[in-house]
């Protein structure tokens, strides 16, 4: 308990108290409550993401409980009747704290991104990411279990570099082949070998990440952003 509290103080201090900086000395800097207005869909979803590995991990803040994490990791298992509810659910655990707190960290960083488009569009960017990336289980032969919000905020770092109303389709289609061409390049690089967790294994997916980046592409292609 008292490693959650410390991180969800932390966290809810960097984003809130850091405030961008005046366009001119003579502006005042935005208020405390207009800066928690303004990523208040970045406080609310990090906050979530903590308090959910607190209670699957058992309240001990550090593994999550292998039961639970086969019950909510997306999976291509045979006979997989909790598919459609593991879409969702993947999203939001993690294994372990460093996994979920790479995560937290990234979410904060691309705040920057929902003080430009608000949190309606920030919200919907990274659960459309996060479904398209649990999509990475079909490129897989072998079974495996997919879990964590990676996908999601790759798709929103996406999202951050393009959602432009005025981005041309040429310049759309240079970010989608970018991304992919990321994607690949990273992919060819050593698998991080990361520490069994209670008898798991994991790496990370990095066809779920570009898939994440695309989803996020497609999306704000589809729905213009609103300048």
């Amino acid at each position: 308990m008292i490693y959650y509290i410390a991180f969800v103080l932390i966290y809810i201090g960097i984003i809130l108290f850091i405030r961008p900086t005046p366009n001119s000395f003579r502006d005042k800097p935005i208020s405390i409550k207009e800066n928690f207005l303004a990523i208040k869909g970045s406080l609310i979803l990090g906050t979530l993401l903590l308090s959910i590995h607190l209670f699957v991990s058992d309240f001990t803040f550090l593994e999550i409980n292998r039961d639970i994490f086969y019950l909510l990791a997306l999976n291509n298992y045979e006979n997989n009747y909790l598919l459609i509810f593991q879409f969702f659910t993947h999203i939001f655990i993690h294994l372990n704290l460093m996994h979920l707190v790479g995560n937290v960290f990234m979410l904060g960083l691309f705040s920057a991104y929902e003080r430009r488009v608000g949190v309606r569009r920030f919200l919907v960017v990274f659960i459309v990411s996060g479904l398209f990336f649990g999509l990475s289980i079909f490129f897989y032969n072998e079974k495996i279990f997919n879990a964590g919000a990676s996908g999601a905020i790759f798709g929103i770092g996406a999202a951050f570099f393009t959602d432009e109303k005025n981005l041309t389709h040429k310049d759309w289609i240079y970010a989608v082949f970018l991304f992919i061409f990321l994607a690949t390049i990273i992919s060819f690089s050593d698998y991080f070998d990361m520490q069994k967790i209670k008898n798991i294994n994991f790496d990370i997916d990095y066809i779920g990440h570009a898939l994440g980046a695309l989803g996020a592409l497609i999306y704000t292609r589809l729905f213009r952003v609103k300048q």
